[in-house]
């Protein structure tokens, strides 16, 4: 009777751990769910640039830096959770070093694993510098100075394309096309055919877009663009747009523009706004 009373005592809060050990489970796959990744553009303001980060379930790829050392670094901190860092990959434009302060924050944060410096680069001291801080760390970093595609995984791919003063990515993610340009010159509109979007991570281009995301701008020539809709970011401001089943969602409350507009013919399967 003695072994029967002294397993039930032991049996009682075995139980009891048990049932923590589950509900406790539960909880945790739950916030786990919900903390899940899901495939996102994140525009944020970095310096006088914008840099976009792209978030899919395969990887991570953050494209510009900034021309302030701890913005790109804390943009990525803000829009990633720990175990989406380091990212996979960090896009580098090449036009002018303006990007290169960003990436080094990025580099002596630990928070990349591979660099692509893409375009023609000057001969400034910066270049080298981010080559030899990229050694250091052991980053690898290549330069691409010619079109090439950029697998992301089944259905996304980034399209590296040179212009005249700079340059555009095609991102294409099945049917959905965004367009993110950095560049002084050419209108980017031949660069990403039916584009959705531009993402401009410069304030000086005003390029003719359906939906525009750029830098607030600071000089009154740059005020009028080509967009019925756009978004302008200042430093450390950001903007997530989904990308869900080919569509391009991106909070109302965001646009300058009348929301009314935007719910009208302009509202497709490849550019649909949604709160």
């Amino acid at each position: 009777m003695r072994l029967v009373s002294l397993r039930s005592t032991i049996a009682q809060p075995a139980l009891a751990w048990l049932a923590f050990g589950l509900l406790l489970g539960t909880v945790l796959g739950t916030a786990a769910s919900q903390l899940r990744p899901t495939d996102r553009l994140v525009v944020g303001g970095t310096g006088r640039t914008l840099s976009v980060l792209l978030v899919t379930d395969r990887a991570e790829v953050l494209i510009g830096g900034g021309t302030d050392p701890n913005d790109a670094a804390d943009f990525v901190d803000r829009s990633t959770v720990p175990w989406q860092r380091p990212l996979e990959l960090l896009v580098v434009p090449a036009w002018d070093p303006e990007h290169v302060p960003g990436a080094l924050g990025i580099i002596e944060r630990g928070n990349v694993h591979s660099i692509v410096v893409w375009g023609e680069a000057g001969n400034q001291p910066a270049w080298t510098v981010l080559e030899r801080r990229a050694r250091t760390a052991g980053v690898s970093l290549e330069w691409i100075r010619e079109t090439a595609v950029i697998p992301i995984d089944a259905t996304t791919r980034l399209v590296l394309q040179a212009l005249p003063d700079g340059g555009a990515i095609c991102l294409e993610r099945g049917e959905l096309r965004i367009v993110i340009v950095d560049t002084a010159g050419e209108r980017p509109s031949r660069a990403c055919r039916q584009s959705a979007a531009t993402i401009s991570l410069r304030r000086a281009i005003t390029p003719e877009a359906r939906f525009l995301v750029r830098p607030r701008p600071l000089r009154a020539s740059e005020l009028a663009s080509g967009a019925p809709y756009e978004v302008q970011l200042e430093r450390g401001e950001r903007l997530t747009v989904r990308l869900q089943d080919g569509e391009l969602r991106l909070p109302l409350g965001a646009l300058l523009n009348d929301p009314r507009r935007v719910l009208g013919p302009h509202s497709t399967s490849s550019g649909t706004t949604d709160r």
